[in-house]
């Protein structure tokens, strides 16, 4: 398991962020996203060219893992007030905005500053 250092004083969520956040009472502990989407933007999922983007531009994401498949929620053309989509760096086998859809504000429990271990893993966000 990754370890993080986190913080939530004075956050707004932005995109690209890592998140921690807790989604209900689907899952017993929290979960660590990235924030790919915030409130008003348009949100595009090519799937067949594992493509995403955000307001008509494609974003470089060559941080993530896997193909990204499609999941079972339908993904809004614009991010509702007061919500944010995210998407796990694994796409091929995590539960993220794709399986639930768009998530509150109010379920980011903090922003990850950086992983300290395992030590290969060691990374700013």
């Amino acid at each position: 398991t990754d370890k993080v250092v986190v913080t939530n004083l004075f956050y707004t969520p932005n995109d690209g962020d890592v998140v921690v956040i807790s989604h209900g009472e689907e899952y017993d502990k929290p979960l660590v996203k990235r924030i790919i989407a915030t409130e008003g933007q348009k949100i595009r999922i090519d799937f067949a060219k594992n493509e995403v983007y955000v307001d008509d531009k494609l974003i470089d994401e060559p941080y993530i893992q896997g193909d990204t498949i499609p999941g079972d929620a339908q993904i809004p053309e614009v991010v509702p007030e007061g919500k944010v989509f995210v998407l796990g760096d694994n796409r091929k086998s995590c539960s993220d905005s794709r399986l639930w859809g768009c998530i509150s504000k109010n379920d980011i429990k903090a922003k990850s500053l950086f992983c300290y271990f395992p030590f290969n893993k060691m990374k700013v966000y």
